[in-house]
């Protein structure tokens, strides 16, 4: 998972997945404990106060991560930072209808997701 935010001089071109640095950044709502990530924390005041913006997509199809999984954490976020009007602007959940876990497939549109 990466999320960026933040980092204003941060350009898009200048990404390079093998450094994990903005992960490790305290500001963010991913933890790591002993190499596991864990992003379970409904508060996201440090992360949206540094600019963070979250867009979040999970596939209702997906068999290996239970797409509550996501739905429940939103809800937790709504319920920490008090309703949907002071998280609108900066996190979104987006359920895509057939979508598998993580691979392709022909079912789906290849907006931007394959």
């Amino acid at each position: 998972m990466w999320c960026f935010g933040g980092f204003h001089s941060w350009l898009p071109g200048a990404f390079d997945s093998r450094d994990q640095h903005e992960a490790r950044t305290p500001a963010w709502p991913i933890r790591s404990t002993n190499g596991t990530l864990s992003a379970t924390d409904p508060d996201l005041n440090a992360f949206f106060a540094h600019g963070g913006k979250l867009l979040q997509y999970h596939g209702w199809s997906d068999n290996q991560l239970s797409p509550l999984n996501s739905v429940n954490y939103y809800r937790s976020v709504l319920k920490a930072m008090g309703g949907a009007s002071h998280v609108k602007d900066s996190y979104r959940l987006f359920m895509i209808p057939r979508m598998p876990h993580c691979r392709e497939d022909d079912r789906i549109p290849r907006g931007g997701m394959g």
